[in-house]
């Protein structure tokens, strides 16, 4: 058995572009073919509507955690991608302000699902989170193409 370490990148955390609230997103490369983004988030007025650019790959997990100081109670949170179509597939409804969410979205239709797969840049879009509400949504992507 060799002493093989798997190489792990972690770029700085880099602000995004924010029309509400405001964003930053630090990204995780490792050997296999898994990127993990981590976007921390505090709302304006409750709201914070942030792009993330150049998001490729299968959504294997996402994890919601409220932050400090928390977000309200029943919170949303959509993750839209160019066509405005909800990347969560709605599981970012009605959030707990106290318990981290896990999930993993998938594309359904009569006959199976399939997860889901962003192709550019998504919109993180959070509501009623109350003014300074604050969290993290971690996206871990699996690059397959």
């Amino acid at each position: 058995m060799d002493n093989w370490t798997p190489h792990v990148y972690t770029g700085p955390a880099e602000a995004l572009v924010a029309t509400a609230g405001s964003a930053t997103l630090t990204v995780t490369r490792g050997a296999l073919p898994v990127t993990v983004l981590a976007i921390d988030w505090i709302a304006t007025a409750g709201t914070v509507s942030a792009v993330i650019p150049d998001v490729f790959g299968e959504i294997a997990k996402i994890v919601i955690n409220p932050g400090t100081p928390a977000p309200t109670a029943l919170y949303d949170m959509l993750l839209n991608d160019p066509d405005g179509f909800d990347l969560l597939a709605g599981l970012g409804a009605n959030l707990s302000a106290t318990v981290t969410s896990s999930a993993t979205p998938f594309l359904t239709d009569a006959t199976f699902g399939r997860p889901m797969v962003s192709a550019g840049d998504i919109t993180l879009v959070i509501a009623a989170a109350g003014a300074g509400g604050a969290g993290r949504v971690t996206i871990v992507l699996m690059n397959r193409f």
